[in-house]
C-alpha cells in the first residue's frame, strides 16, 4: 500500500484545467518554431504569422490528449521496464544540470568536469533509491558544442539504468537519439523500449521557443518521451542540491 497526498480537490483541478484552456485560446501561445505553427494550423488552430501567436481551441487539445498513452515505461540496458511515468508512481534520479562542484574540504566552487560526472554516475548506479540516472552536470573540459552529447555518452558508458536527459540544440537532439538507438539495437527497438526521457521546457510566459518546440517534434517522431519542467524562478535563482560523496552540484 502506498500513501497518497492530495493537495488539490477535484473542483479546483477542473478549474485549473479550464483556465488553461482559456489561456491557450486568449491570449494564445507564442510559438517561435515555424514547423510547429504549421502543424497547429493544420490541426485547426488560429495562427498569426506576423506575431507568431497561436490561438488553440480546447477541442484540439482534448483530441491530442486522446492519442497519447496514460502511462509509459523507461527500460534499462537489459530491456527491463524500470521507471514508470503515469499513475501514482514515484521514482528518483540525481537531477540536473549542475555547472559547478562544491569542494567539501575547502567549501570552494570549481567548474564541473568529466571526473565529477563520472563520480555522480557511479554513486547513482550503486544506490537502489535512484531508479534512473540523469545527465547531472555539464562538463566544461570538453567543447561547448558537444556538452549535451558528452553527458549522455558518459551515462551510457557507465550505467545500465534509464536516463533523464536533455538536448541543448535542435541539431544535437538527433545525435542523442542516434546514440540511444545504437545501444538499443536500432531506432525501432528504441521506440518499443525507450531508455531515456528528454526535458523539453516552455519559456514563460506562454512561449514555446524554436528550440523547445523543435525538440518536442523530433522526440515525438522518434517515439522518445518529452518531459516538461515548469519555470518557477529565474535560472540564476534555481538550484539542485543532490549530494554526491561529500560534493554537491549546483544549478545556478
Amino acid at each position: 500500500m502506498q500513501p497518497k497526498l492530495s493537495l488539490l480537490n477535484e473542483e479546483l483541478i477542473k478549474r485549473i484545467i479550464e483556465e488553461a484552456y482559456q489561456l491557450m485560446m486568449k491570449p494564445g501561445i507564442k510559438v517561435q518554431n515555424a514547423e510547429a505553427r504549421q502543424m497547429l494550423a493544420d490541426a485547426g488552430a488560429q495562427v498569426d504569422e506576423e506575431t507568431m501567436i497561436v490561438h488553440i481551441p480546447a477541442q484540439i487539445v482534448k483530441q491530442a490528449l486522446e492519442t497519447v498513452p496514460r502511462q509509459f515505461f523507461l527500460y534499462d540496458y537489459d530491456g527491463n521496464p524500470t521507471v514508470q511515468y503515469g499513475g501514482d508512481a514515484v521514482q528518483f534520479d540525481p537531477g540536473s544540470s549542475g555547472i559547478s562542484i562544491l569542494i567539501p574540504e575547502t567549501l570552494e566552487h570549481k567548474t564541473a568536469e568529466t571526473e565529477d560526472l563520472i563520480r555522480i554516475i557511479k554513486v547513482a548506479e550503486s544506490l537502489p533509491q535512484y531508479d534512473a540516472q540523469s545527465t547531472a552536470i555539464v562538463c566544461h573540459d570538453v567543447p561547448k558544442d558537444i556538452h549535451d552529447l558528452y553527458r549522455l555518452y558518459l551515462v551510457l558508458l557507465y550505467s545500465k539504468k534509464p536516463i533523464v536527459t536533455g538536448a541543448f540544440t535542435n541539431k544535437t537532439v538527433h545525435n542523442m537519439i542516434d546514440m540511444l538507438a545504437i545501444f538499443a539495437g536500432g531506432r525501432d527497438n528504441l521506440r518499443e523500449h525507450p531508455r531515456a526521457v528528454f526535458d523539453a521546457c516552455p519559456s514563460p510566459p506562454l512561449i514555446w521557443s524554436n528550440f523547445g518546440a523543435g525538440n518536442l517534434i523530433t522526440l515525438a517522431r522518434a517515439g522518445c518521451g518529452g518531459m516538461f519542467i515548469r519555470h518557477r524562478d529565474p535560472p540564476t535563482r534555481s538550484r539542485w542540491f543532490p549530494n554526491c560523496l561529500g560534493r554537491r552540484t549546483f544549478h545556478i
